[in-house]
């Protein structure tokens, strides 16, 4: 765990284990943007999936006493390609990550949707790609994972982290602002080439939130507005982030969702 966790962890003065099994809210929203016809980002949220023409969120509750997915692809390549590639790869996740139940299957499975993208690109897709970030939950366990600069945030009163790594040119400089060269996403290169996934895990507490957002947020919404929109709106911060992107130029697909422990 790394030790700004374990730190909020001891100044929180939390029980000494989490409740075996707790509840979630979830809001979700997905949007082109103003510059594309067409959104290639997608959403999966629990058992509910996005499609390209979704413009209002979507909101769900669901208890933690089963295993719970979350996840944001955002694709790449031309329309055709980048919308086969984000949706293959939530399709294939949605349920190969429910098998999984430590951090070596969830890589592993990352593993799998790479070569499943690849055993779908035609003449008309080859180099088709996404980046994919998301939650794997179950009981106090939760792993989160990416591929890509698509994020995954960590919220409570104590302030915002990011817990994802950008798989970027300046990401693995350790620059904040970086440039917007991917290092690695799931299909993408021609050959294939192996990816190294990244995947964390920790505790679920009553009360902490998480964000996991495309790059469609994150290039045009700073973390100190973020971690404001979420302690002001709560799950609607994906509402209110969603508005910010689109008041600054849209210029991308853009995706939110917020999974609080309630």
């Amino acid at each position: 765990m790394p030790e700004y966790l374990k730190s909020a962890q001891m100044k929180e003065n939390r029980p000494s284990s989490p409740p075996a099994s707790l509840n979630l809210l979830i809001r979700a929203i997905t949007h082109p943007g103003l510059i594309h016809s067409i959104n290639q980002d997608r959403v999966h949220v629990v058992d509910w999936a996005s499609s390209d023409s979704m413009r209002n969120a979507h909101e769900v509750t669901a208890s933690t006493d089963e295993v719970r997915v979350v996840l944001v692809a955002d694709g790449m390549s031309n329309p055709a390609g980048g919308e086969v590639a984000s949706h293959g790869a939530i399709e294939f996740l949605s349920r190969r990550l429910l098998r999984a139940d430590n951090k070596e299957a969830i890589a592993q499975a990352l593993v799998e949707v790479d070569r499943q993208i690849f055993d779908l690109m035609t003449d008309q897709t080859r180099g088709m790609g996404t980046t994919i970030a998301g939650l794997w939950i179950h009981g106090a366990t939760m792993y989160f994972f990416n591929v890509g600069d698509s994020r995954v945030y960590s919220f409570s009163s104590l302030g915002l982290y990011q817990l994802s790594r950008d798989d970027t040119v300046g990401g693995y400089l350790g620059l904040k602002k970086q440039s917007s060269t991917l290092v690695q996403v799931l299909g993408g290169s021609n050959p294939q080439l192996e990816i190294t996934p990244h995947v964390g895990g920790k505790s679920l507490w009553l009360g902490e939130s998480y964000l996991i957002c495309s790059d469609g947020i994150s290039d045009l919404i700073e973390d100190d507005e973020i971690w404001e929109a979420l302690i002001d709106y709560g799950v609607q911060a994906v509402d209110r982030l969603a508005s910010l992107a689109i008041e600054r130029g849209g210029h991308d697909n853009l995706t939110a969702v917020v999974v609080s422990v309630v």
